[in-house]
């Protein structure tokens, strides 16, 4: 997503359990992309919340 100068990366996994593995490749988009992605998105089927680093964040698809 985009709002300004800023880019939300937003990544989908079918896993339960996401990972910082998962987020390989939205790890990848932050870093060509310093300044504009402040945080990045794993949507996925988890049950609740999970903080994978400062950066990214998993959260439930039905949480949107």
């Amino acid at each position: 997503m985009e709002r300004g100068d800023e880019l939300l990366p937003i990544e989908v996994k079918w896993t339960e359990n996401p990972s910082l593995k998962d987020a390989r490749h939205l790890t990848s988009f932050m870093a060509r992309n310093p300044g504009r992605c402040p945080r990045g998105l794993i949507v996925s089927r988890c049950p609740y919340v999970l903080s994978l680093s400062d950066t990214i964040t998993a959260l439930s698809w039905w949480a949107l």
